[in-house]
């Protein structure tokens, strides 16, 4: 007698991922913004008004990265279907 298992991913374990892999991107903008703003916010010479207003940059840098284009797809091992970045593909139903 063959026994099978079910390999199916626990409810919300994709959402659960996916608040994960939000928050490292998050962290990594962070990341990415401090260093720019450490090498380049206080250039009192060049830009002597608001170089110190780190939470208005933030939110500029916020802005500036939402309005970038998105992924347009990533085809996945045995699928080759353009998917768009963090959603289930039509074809296959794995999340690309």
């Amino acid at each position: 007698m063959t026994e099978t298992t079910n390999q199916t991913k626990p409810a919300g374990a994709t959402s659960e991922l996916s608040a994960v892999l939000a928050d490292m991107l998050e962290q990594q903008e962070r990341k990415e913004f401090e260093q720019w703003y450490v090498e380049n916010a206080f250039d009192y010479v060049r830009d002597p008004i608001g170089s110190k207003l780190c939470a208005d940059q933030w939110a500029a840098w916020k802005a500036r990265s939402a309005m970038q284009t998105r992924c347009r797809g990533v085809a996945r091992h045995g699928c080759d279907y353009m998917a768009p970045c963090g959603t289930v593909c039509d074809k296959c139903g794995n999340q690309h």
